[in-house]
């Protein structure tokens, strides 16, 4: 009889642990919702959604210290850009001499495709020094999809 207790005492902590441990599992494994992580901000730098950089543009037509910069292919530019970009292609070797020889006091809206290059060109230009740079956060995809214009 003694072993049969034993063996019902061992079974029912058995039991027991298991329930405990089941109930506690859940509770310990299941993690906060993680948000992804943003691209990292580059100081200084005003971020712009197409409506806010067509503002600025605006705001800016007859500012001579206001420069619009399209960092894509020349062939892209070529395709359509919008009004009054110069374009200067990060991708090249002469970017970061091409870019040095532009006056570090003005102001630049800064813009690519999707604005994953332009984010590359306005890295070199806070290296070189540059300091009034807006940067259209999802290019000329977002821009042209809010049917701003563009020009070829």
């Amino acid at each position: 009889m003694k072993a049969d207790k034993k063996r019902k005492l061992c079974y029912s902590g058995f039991v027991l642990a298991f329930f405990l441990i089941a109930g506690f599992l859940p509770g310990c494994s299941e993690e906060e919702p993680q948000e992804q992580p943003e691209e990292p901000v580059m100081p200084g730098v005003h971020y712009l959604s197409s409506e806010e950089a067509n503002t600025l543009i605006q705001e800016n037509t007859d500012n001579s210290d206001f420069v619009i910069l399209d960092v894509r292919a020349a062939s892209s530019y070529e395709e359509g850009h919008i009004q009054g970009a110069i374009n200067i292609n990060v991708n090249l070797s002469t970017f970061r001499d091409r870019v040095s020889e532009l006056d570090r006091d003005r102001t630049y809206l800064v813009y690519c495709l999707m604005g994953v290059t332009s984010r590359t060109a306005i890295e070199t230009m806070l290296e070189l020094g540059f300091k009034n740079i807006y940067y259209l956060e999802n290019g000329l995809n977002e821009w042209t999809e809010a049917g701003l214009p563009v020009v070829q």
